[in-house]
């Protein structure tokens, strides 16, 4: 978990960095996948959970697994949308063109 939550946080920082200086169209995909990372980490953390706890094919065992299969599902949705967003972006040079005054040299 300790390594799941290290991951969380570089994208916490990735998503202030977007938020600060990202083209705004990605803004709100990029925070909307940072909200899909955290919404995983109970299911996840329930998942080890009910494996320290119960039996591998308890029930208990078998619906935590379910919560992490759907927290991860929605979780490659998010991806796939950011990563769309980003390849609209990209795609797009004028908006990636940096904000003269917003930290960046001017071009």
């Amino acid at each position: 978990m300790d390594a799941f939550h290290r991951e969380i946080d570089k994208l916490d920082h990735l998503g202030v960095q977007v938020l600060l200086e990202g083209p705004p169209p990605v803004v709100t995909p990029s925070q909307e996948l940072i909200r899909s990372a955290h919404r995983c980490i109970r299911p996840l953390r329930n998942s080890i959970g009910a494996r320290e706890q119960f039996d591998a094919a308890s029930r208990e065992c078998a619906d935590a697994a379910e919560s992490v299969a759907e927290a991860g599902l929605a979780f490659t949705a998010e991806v796939r949308d950011f990563a769309e967003a980003a390849r609209r972006v990209l795609d797009d040079e004028s908006a990636v063109e940096p904000v003269q005054g917003a930290g960046h040299p001017a071009r």
